[in-house]
């Protein structure tokens, strides 16, 4: 457990950064500064996965929706986000987006690197 917008590690420290379900409770605002954190952390060609609440166009996505609009707290705080475009911002390659339901909860799974830098 830490702080997502400071995480206490040293820089390129990890291989493998995996995140679930923090994205849909966030501020938009603050995605590319969570996203810069994840990425200081890690390592060049380190991957980041991430799992959170998504968008999605069904019938059943919208409703999840709606009650988010309606009441928050019966979704736990969460709502639908599209992260996708914030993390290739961040500076993250190679990304990989996959859409999952299940029982009409939308989901997506995010997967990117971060960039190898070149001389």
């Amino acid at each position: 457990m830490g702080d997502a917008y400071a995480l206490k590690f040293l820089d390129a420290s990890f291989d493998v950064l995996i995140n679930n379900f923090m994205f849909d409770l966030l501020p938009e605002a603050d995605f590319g500064l969570v996203l810069a954190e994840f990425r200081r952390v890690l390592r060049p060609n380190g991957r980041l996965v991430l799992v959170n609440m998504a968008k999605g166009d069904s019938l059943q996505h919208k409703l999840w929706d709606a009650i988010y609009r309606i009441h928050p707290s019966l979704m736990g705080g969460c709502r639908g986000v599209a992260l996708s475009a914030s993390v290739a911002q961040a500076g993250f390659t190679k990304l990989q987006r996959d859409l999952v339901s299940q029982c009409g909860f939308p989901s997506e799974i995010i997967r990117a690197n971060r960039p190898v830098a070149t001389a």
